[in-house]
């Protein structure tokens, strides 16, 4: 038999989520969940859309880390490009980088 959710019916179908229970015919059962877990479920989103609600702090990282450090930005498609799979942007940093 399926499970419901229990609790006053409020206006809002998505209210029932904040009372943190399901019912069966014979008993209702109380569920928690952690903060970040809770908010996601409340907002009806997973985790990317979690991750999606900072996407412009996601993409000012984004654009400091490629600044610092332009000789890295899509290293694996220039180096699967060359025929001799070695990416000559990344190789003068990777022979500095290395210890002699």
């Amino acid at each position: 038999m399926p499970l419901e959710a229990v609790g006053p019916r409020p206006p809002s179908r998505w209210r029932w989520r904040e009372a943190m229970t399901v019912a069966s015919p014979t008993q209702t059962l109380p569920f928690a969940l952690g903060e970040r877990h809770r908010a996601t479920f409340l907002k009806g989103t997973d985790m990317i859309g979690a991750s999606l609600e900072h996407r412009d702090a996601i993409e000012a990282f984004a654009r400091r880390h490629w600044d610092a450090q332009p000789w890295a930005k899509d290293v694996a498609a220039r180096t699967r490009a060359r025929p001799d799979g070695v990416d000559e942007a990344a190789a003068p940093q990777a022979a500095s980088a290395s210890p002699r």
